[in-house]
């Protein structure tokens, strides 16, 4: 399909259980691009927002709780992983135990599931 001299291929890949879509920008007009070359970008799957970065402020920006992860010790990651779920903003696989997204509507990773996490009492041995 083509808008506006933007490409967008979309395709079910059985391999990874996903639909992927592939947006080419050969000939999208100049005052789609930013500055830092980016794109503004939305996607809803159905009426859920699941990516949005089309706001005037720029370039997108890693989502809060991925900083906030990425900048804690470990005590804080249990902390932060724990306000997380109580705020719905992520979800545990009752299957691998893996905390996931909120919006994310199946544990992300290859296939069905990620592989289990060894539980606490095995990684402390």
């Amino acid at each position: 399909m083509e808008v506006d001299g933007v490409l967008m291929f979309t395709y079910l890949d059985h391999e990874l259980g996903a639909i992927r879509v592939s947006i080419h920008l050969d000939s999208a007009p100049d005052r789609l691009v930013r500055t830092d070359g980016t794109v503004p970008l939305r996607v809803k799957v159905e009426d859920t927002v699941v990516l949005d970065d089309s706001s005037e402020e720029g370039a997108p920006q890693p989502p809060l709780l991925d900083e906030l992860l990425n900048a804690a010790d470990e005590e804080q990651r249990v902390a932060i992983r724990a306000a997380g779920l109580a705020a719905g903003v992520l979800w545990h696989c009752p299957a691998c135990r893996w905390d996931n997204p909120g919006a994310a509507t199946c544990c992300e990773g290859p296939g069905p599931c990620r592989e289990p996490k060894p539980a606490a009492e095995q990684t402390s041995a």
